[in-house]
Parts: C-alpha cells; sequence; structure tokens
C-alpha cells in the first residue's frame, strides 16, 4: 500500500512523489524530490521511466531543469528509459541548464590502464547530448569485491556551474548521500529598496524647533474655513520634515534563506550578540 503524504511533508519545501506502482507493475519504490516553497517552479511526471521533471526559475528570465532519475538495474529498460529522457532533455532547451541527477546504475568509475569509462547506453547518451558527470566519488560500497563503485551521477553541460560534488557514508543505505552546489550568478533586479526619511534624535528636535517658531509667527482670520487651515499647516510641516530629513533610498536586507532560521531563532541570535558584547565591556 501507499504510504501517506504526511510522512514526508516539510513547512519550508514542497514534496514531488513519483512512486513506481504508477508504472502499473505494483512493486514499492520509486523518486521523490523537494523544493524550496519560494522558488518558482513546475513539475510534470514522466509516466513511462522514473523521472520527475523539475523546471526552476532563479530569477525573472533565468531558468534550470533539473531531471531526477532512477533506472533499475536490468538493461531490459534501456530503451524506454533513455526514449524518454532524451524528450526530456529536447524539451528542456530552452533553459539555461539541464542538471540529471539520480542513481541511473551505470558504473561511471574509470577502468583498465587506459582510463577509459566502461562502454554502455550512459556514456553513449552523455556523448550525444553533451553531458558531463561531476561526481568523482564512489557512492555505493560492494562488500564482496570490497571496491565502490560510481553509481549515482550529476550530469550537467558543463563544470563550470559546479562549484563542488562530495558523496557522504549514509547509515541506512549501502548507496552514499551526494551532494552537489550549482554556481549561478544573482541578478540586482531581485533587490529591494523602500524610501525612507532619517528621523534620528537630532532632525526630530531640529523639525520641532523650526516647527514652533513659524508656527508661532502665523495667524488666521476668524473666518478663515477650518479645511485650510489644516491644509496650511500640514503643507507647513511636511516642507519643514523635507528639508531637515529629506527622502533616501535603503536597501531592504534580504531575509535569511536557512529554512532552519526561523524568526525566532533570528531573535535569540542577536539577543545573545547583544549580550555577549555588553558582557566583554
Amino acid at each position: 500500500c501507499l504510504i501517506d503524504d504526511s510522512h514526508f511533508t516539510h513547512c519550508h519545501y514542497n514534496m514531488i512523489r513519483r512512486d513506481r506502482s504508477e508504472d502499473g507493475i505494483g512493486r514499492g519504490g520509486g523518486i521523490m524530490v523537494y523544493i524550496k516553497k519560494t522558488l518558482p517552479h513546475i513539475c510534470d511526471i514522466e509516466l513511462n521511466a522514473e523521472i520527475i521533471d523539475l523546471t526552476i526559475e532563479l530569477r525573472p528570465g533565468y531558468k534550470i531543469t533539473v531531471l531526477a532519475c532512477y533506472r533499475p538495474p536490468h538493461n531490459d529498460n534501456e530503451t524506454s528509459f533513455f526514449s524518454a529522457l532524451e524528450n526530456r532533455v529536447l524539451i528542456a532547451d530552452k533553459s539555461k541548464e539541464t542538471v540529471i541527477v539520480g542513481d541511473l546504475n551505470y558504473n561511471m568509475i574509470k577502468r583498465g590502464e587506459v582510463g577509459e569509462v566502461e562502454n554502455h547506453k550512459l556514456k553513449t547518451f552523455m556523448c550525444t547530448h553533451g553531458f558531463i558527470n561531476n561526481v568523482i566519488d564512489g557512492t555505493r560500497y560492494n562488500i564482496k569485491k570490497a571496491d565502490y563503485t560510481l553509481l549515482d551521477v550529476m550530469l550537467s553541460y558543463n563544470h563550470i556551474k559546479t562549484k563542488f560534488s562530495k558523496s557522504f557514508d549514509c547509515y541506512f543505505s549501502d548507496h552514499s548521500f551526494v551532494i552537489s552546489a550549482l554556481e549561478h550568478k544573482t541578478s540586482n533586479n531581485n533587490i529591494e529598496y523602500r524610501t525612507t526619511k532619517c528621523l534620528n534624535a537630532n532632525n526630530l528636535l531640529k523639525i520641532k524647533s523650526t516647527l514652533l517658531s513659524i508656527l508661532a509667527t502665523l495667524s488666521f482670520s476668524l473666518n478663515t474655513n477650518v479645511n485650510l487651515r489644516w491644509e496650511a499647516i500640514r503643507d507647513i510641516t511636511v516642507s519643514i520634515i523635507d528639508f531637515e530629513a529629506p527622502s533616501r533610498k535603503v536597501m531592504i536586507k534580504p531575509t535569511s534563506k536557512i529554512p532552519c532560521m526561523y524568526k525566532q531563532l533570528v531573535c535569540l541570535s542577536k539577543q545573545r550578540s547583544r549580550i555577549y558584547h555588553r558582557a566583554k565591556k
């Protein structure tokens, strides 16, 4: 039976799952992707293979496509799997970058004295479409052979945008955790500004002093309309404030992009810093 979504939900991430039972075979397993809720994205699930197609808009006009895949370790599915994967790559051609991640069950560690990767369908696919594997460490330990194989890959069009890739041992699986960091330039269009005035203590005293001296000399006749009186006082007040504290644009400090740094924790961190500096003095 299918495990309910409530076992996998996270308050800061959207969860996308593609269960193996969707193939109509009824076996357990499948693939799952998490993406931060603040990132605009479009998701499509491939029915003919275990592939989740995710297009992420990192900034306006800059999109990347991430194809999360799994290929079972037998050869009778090669044709259907790579046909579906190739179609997805061609559809994603409009994105700035296409990344393929997952366990494809092909050993990518170099073999032989010449240093050639053993010939297989994945190598042919990579050569045809210009993909490069960014994972270099072994990702699965074979107890019988006492050696590592590299089955989990992160394929992209170039190495330049990949800052690093690393694998770590996982205590509950025979596969390692694999992480990769992609580099992309941020856009200045995402920086937000707001208009403010510098109303510090000195400026407020100047405004008060000037306002009192001007209002003291201001006189109205008894038959002057109350609305006209209000407009005159308002205009004088605004003019004094604009003169003593002119408007300026300030950049809004971005909020934390780390999900675990929620608002209460940030406040406690600032409080700790204040107490530390007080104790140091």
